[in-house]
């Protein structure tokens, strides 16, 4: 993937995040490509899902909008819940304020964690997105608890991290939702990712596609016998499909910094602060662990 930005996005509480745009060979293939938002999961940062992204850029012939949350890889920061939404919107931000990537359909794309920011950041912006894909989410990390940690499942209202998955896409309307299960996940039981699932489809207005596979534990369902094609073949039905994204002008401004470094040795610095959001409340208590 030769033709990429290398990123540093200032949130508005001024934490500077890591990112990759990878754009297709042109400019104009990148204006009328698609675009993945990738989310990753819990353990590592974007650099360890660069062969995922590969293989998307490559079947799907989109781009592909990678981020390290604050805390993770290269990002600036400590992670917590807030802060990690401010991080998934300031992405976004950025891809409708390029010109490369302004009217571009979006599509985001959630592991773990990353399903869960995924869901909180479409619910609260269904209008930029055409697409949602979910990969071994939890309903909530309360919830998640009782199952990983056993001892733990009286004291789950010690945790500090929320991720309501359960409450959030109930407000998803109208947005097509691919869930990707693996029934042997040993971290999320799969049972709450079919809840997830069953909650999206009491919205009418939703089409949700499920796939599942049947060998596919919490950190290799990416890696079973037909996932990408299955993905492929819902993009092919509900995103190259859709209609043509409609500008709604409510995320054009940048950062208050942005830098770009392209894959051609060229720079641009970006300095623009407009409609500066209040900083996220920093709580105590994230702690990362494998997922």
């Amino acid at each position: 993937m030769p033709n990429f930005d290398d990123l540093r996005l200032e949130t508005s509480d001024k934490v500077v995040i890591r990112g990759y745009l990878i754009k297709r060979e042109t400019d104009e293939e990148t204006k009328r490509a698609p675009t993945v938002l990738y989310l990753h999961a819990n353990a590592g940062n974007m650099g360890h899902r660069l062969p995922i992204a590969k293989v998307l850029y490559d079947k799907l012939k989109c781009n592909v909008f990678m981020l390290s949350y604050r805390g993770y890889g290269l990002s600036d920061g400590q992670p917590f819940e807030a802060g990690i939404k401010t991080d998934a919107l300031t992405a976004l931000q950025f891809l409708r304020s390029n010109p490369l990537t302004a009217n571009t359909k979006i599509v985001a794309f959630g592991q773990s964690l990353g399903g869960a920011v995924a869901i909180d950041l479409v619910s609260s912006n269904q209008d930029e997105f055409v697409g949602l894909m979910l990969e071994n989410t939890f309903l909530s990390i309360p919830k998640l608890i009782p199952s990983v940690m056993p001892l733990l499942r009286y004291l789950t209202f010690l945790s500090w991290e929320k991720w309501n998955s359960e409450q959030a896409i109930r407000k998803v309307a109208g947005v097509p939702i691919l869930f990707l299960s693996g029934l042997r996940d040993d971290l999320v039981p799969p049972p709450q990712m079919r809840k997830l699932f069953e909650l999206a489809s009491r919205e009418e207005k939703n089409p949700v596609t499920w796939e599942e596979f049947e060998n596919g534990s919490h950190n290799d369902t990416c890696g079973q016998e037909g996932y990408f094609e299955k993905i492929a073949a819902w993009w092919e039905a509900h995103v190259v499909a859709a209609d043509p994204y409609v500008p709604t002008g409510r995320l054009s401004g940048m950062g208050t910094k942005d830098i770009i470094e392209r894959s051609n040795g060229t720079r641009e610095i970006i300095d623009k602060d407009e409609h500066p959001a209040e900083p996220a409340e920093e709580k105590p208590g994230h702690a990362k662990k494998d997922d």
